[in-house]
């Protein structure tokens, strides 16, 4: 093993989903890509003009995979048996920086604004694509400033004030490594704590406003998936970050919580992709003949162009 440590079962779980989430956002790209040159082309028995309004969002569609791709490699960042001992130390803290500082709040601004950009219709937004990374990178610029502050600052100004290490970076260490394992600060557990208090009620404000226009039973269960696993997964990892700064990292309950936290994460950018990038393309290759359409139990979905602006999130933009 790289850093000669042996891995606990929630470090492999947790290397192994990070892996798999990587692989499914690769696919997902080729699939959104792969619709898009046909659309491009024009093939199938639908104008070409219909192709494109079916396909208007796929640029937002690759970010969001790709922002999933992102975190998914800054998980295995933590994992020290994946990596040589000398680098785990810097490591540890570009995992803070990477996962929690950048590709974490990027993933879900764009998740909420592709939901929000789908139901508003693309009309709302000319130039989605751009509009969607400017604001990305700005949702997560405040928390990588702020991480740097605190990882090149906290020392020098902590412990002149005679303030314990553990009350910012966790039980049982002071570099955030210990016992081979990285560990997790207090201080971006209490920022994501606060992005989840923004984010959270935003969220669900604009899933209760796609709700009211969803008219197809099929779509309205995926809409409340999506709600409840992004809710319920953020509140997760803040919890479980929360309670894990108690433990030592080299504890199995330290490790059980963390594992908990990646868990929460790692199921929303799942169904998210799910639903706001892999479903859509279904149903436009339904919508547009290219596959035969799946016999559902509910209402047909909507083609029309107030349905393709209002839901086309979880169908057919």
């Amino acid at each position: 093993m790289a850093g000669g440590t042996r891995p606990s079962i929630p470090e492999v779980t947790a290397a192994a989903l990070s892996c798999t989430l990587f692989l499914f956002s690769l696919a997902a790209i080729s699939f959104i890509l792969h619709f898009h040159l046909r659309a491009s082309r024009g093939e199938g028995p639908r104008p070409r003009r219909r192709l494109r309004d079916l396909n208007s969002l796929w640029a937002v569609r690759i970010l969001l995979a790709v922002f999933a791709c992102l975190w998914s490699m800054a998980e295995l960042l933590r994992l020290r048996f994946l990596l040589p001992n000398w680098l785990h130390l810097d490591l540890c803290r570009g995992h803070v920086l990477a996962s929690q500082g950048f590709a974490e709040p990027c993933f879900f601004t764009t998740l909420l604004f592709l939901l929000r950009t789908s139901v508003q219709g693309k009309i709302c937004y000319p130039n989605a694509f751009a509009m969607a990374l400017v604001l990305a990178l700005l949702s997560s610029l405040p928390f990588l400033l702020l991480h740097s502050l605190f990882l090149s600052l906290s020392p020098w100004v902590f412990s002149p004030l005679g303030i314990p290490p553990e009350v910012f970076f966790g039980q049982g260490t002071t570099n955030f490594s210990h016992g081979g394992r990285c560990s997790y600060p207090l201080f971006s557990t209490a920022l994501l704590a606060w992005f989840g208090a923004a984010y959270v009620p935003w969220f669900v404000s604009a899933c209760w406003r796609a709700a009211e226009v969803v008219i197809n039973k099929r779509l309205g269960v995926r809409l409340y998936a999506l709600t409840s696993t992004v809710v319920l997964g953020i509140c997760v990892q803040v919890v479980a970050l929360a309670l894990s700064a108690f433990w030592s990292p080299g504890t199995a309950v330290f490790q059980g919580l963390r594992l908990a936290a990646f868990l929460g994460v790692f199921s929303s950018a799942l169904v998210g992709e799910w639903v706001l990038v892999l479903c859509p393309i279904a149903d436009a290759l339904d919508a547009v003949g290219w596959r035969a359409p799946v016999a559902t139990a509910g209402p047909p979905a909507a083609t029309g162009s107030h349905a393709g602006g209002a839901a086309g999130c979880l169908e057919d933009t």
